[in-house]
């Protein structure tokens, strides 16, 4: 399964994001401030009841009072715990960090003229600390089943990701090294690819981490595996904490 990235000026074409669905992939587009949505809880009313006269009412209306929102005032409506802070990686001069909130939304673009709402994607949203106003603002179709609530410990994300080891034998005869199960979620293991590309060459703690691994006779891919699942670690750790990424902390 692919997945595309785009900014605002493809993202908020809502043909262009209908085409990449029709072909089977996930998206993770860039869009503008004013592009509507059905905020959480809300969504297109039915289609009206049918008098018996005429045709059936079949699109779905939209009355006052009940209509979808802009992204920028959704973003703005949020109360201040929907937005954490996130640091991702090493900057230039100081680690790359900013505040998000992620919320599930309908796509709300000219849905009155369809027959049936859209499904649910995920909203999320950056304001960074000390900004009037949200920056930016993206559509996703990953996946919203993958929340931290369904893992009872670390180990049951990792194997949600595909990254947990399994030992390769087959009777008493056949014993081969251990490799990454991938039978999970592939759209997790493709995004957490270039995060373990980037931790392991351009930071430091990545840099220490690779060289240690490679110097114990470790091959390139597992080292990448082994960073992909140290992600999951952290990123879990953080998310049950529910307090900011602390390098020291994480052994990072």
């Amino acid at each position: 399964m692919g997945v595309v990235l785009a900014d605002a000026g493809y993202g908020d074409e809502i043909a262009f994001r209908d085409g990449i669905t029709e072909l089977g992939m996930i998206y993770a587009v860039g869009i503008r401030p004013a592009t509507t949505v059905w905020a959480p809880g809300t969504a297109p009313l039915p289609p009206k009841r049918w008098s018996g006269r005429g045709l059936r009412p079949t699109r779905l209306p939209r009355e006052p009072g009940h209509e979808p929102v802009a992204v920028k005032a959704l973003a703005t409506a949020l109360p201040p715990q929907a937005y954490r802070t996130l640091t991702w990686r090493e900057g230039t001069h100081t680690e790359m960090a900013s505040r998000f909130a992620a919320v599930r939304v309908r796509p709300a673009h000219r849905d009155y003229l369809g027959t049936q709402m859209r499904p649910e994607e995920w909203l999320l949203i950056e304001w960074p600390e000390g900004e009037a106003e949200p920056t930016k603002y993206f559509l996703s179709t990953a996946p919203g089943e993958a929340t931290l609530e369904r893992f009872g410990n670390v180990r049951q994300a990792v194997a949600f990701a595909g990254l947990d080891p399994r030992q390769h034998e087959s009777g008493s005869s056949v014993k081969g090294k251990p490799r990454l199960s991938k039978i999970g979620h592939t759209f997790l293991r493709k995004a957490l690819y270039m995060p373990a590309m980037v931790t392991l060459y351009r930071t430091n703690r990545g840099t220490q981490f690779r060289s240690r691994l490679a110097a114990s006779g470790k091959p390139p891919m597992l080292i990448i595996g082994a960073m992909m699942r140290k992600l999951i670690h952290v990123a879990y750790a953080v998310l049950k904490s529910r307090k900011s990424f602390d390098p020291a902390m994480h052994g990072a």
